[in-house]
C-alpha cells in the first residue's frame, strides 16, 4: 500500500471513482428526462381527463406566466447533475495531469538516488506518467461527450414539453 501512494499510482484510483461517479450521474440523468417528461405531460393531461379543466387551465396558465421559472425548478435537478459531468471531467483531465508530473518527478528521483542515468530507472516513473495522462483523458473524453448529448436531450426535452403546453393551450383558450 506504502508503494502505491508513494509512486502516485493512487491517482489511477481517483481517476476510476471519477469515471463511475460520471457513469452513474450519466445514466441518472438519461433515465430520469424521459420520466420527469411523462410527469409533466400527465399531470396536464390528467387534469383535464379527471373534469378539472380549470385547474388544469390555471397549471397551464401558472407555466405560460413564468416559464423560465417552472422549467428552473423542474430541470434543476438534472441540470446540476449534468454540469457535474462536466466538472469531473476537468477534474480526470486535472487528475492525469497531476499523475504526469508525480511521474516525472519519481522518475528523477529514482535516478539520482541510483547515481546514474539509466532508461530501466527512467522507464518506471515514465510509465506511471503516461498510464495516468491516458486514464484521464479516456475518462475526460466520453465525460464531455456525454456532458453534450445530455445537455441536448434537456434542451430537446424542454422544448418538447413547452410545445406540447402551448398547442394544448391554443386548443384550449380558442
Amino acid at each position: 500500500m506504502d508503494v502505491l501512494f508513494a509512486k502516485g499510482e493512487w491517482i489511477t484510483v481517483l481517476i476510476l471513482v471519477v469515471s463511475f461517479i460520471n457513469l452513474g450521474l450519466f445514466l441518472r440523468v438519461w433515465t430520469y428526462l424521459p420520466i420527469l417528461k411523462r410527469r409533466i405531460l400527465f399531470r396536464l393531461q390528467d387534469e383535464t381527463q379527471l373534469g378539472n379543466q380549470e385547474r388544469s387551465n390555471s397549471y397551464r396558465r401558472s407555466i405560460l406566466d413564468d416559464p423560465e421559472e417552472f422549467f428552473m425548478e423542474e430541470f434543476f435537478v438534472p441540470e446540476a447533475m449534468t454540469a457535474w459531468i462536466r466538472n469531473l471531467a476537468g477534474i480526470a483531465t486535472m487528475l492525469g495531469l497531476l499523475g504526469t508530473v508525480i511521474g516525472i518527478s519519481v522518475a528523477f528521483e529514482e535516478m539520482k538516488n541510483a547515481g546514474t542515468v539509466s532508461l530501466e530507472i527512467f522507464s518506471e516513473g515514465i510509465r506511471l506518467a503516461l498510464n495516468t495522462t491516458i486514464q484521464g483523458l479516456c475518462v475526460a473524453i466520453p465525460s464531455i461527450l456525454g456532458f453534450q448529448y445530455l445537455k441536448m436531450i434537456l434542451h430537446k426535452t424542454e422544448i418538447e414539453i413547452k410545445h406540447s403546453i402551448q398547442n394544448g393551450t391554443e386548443e384550449r383558450f380558442e
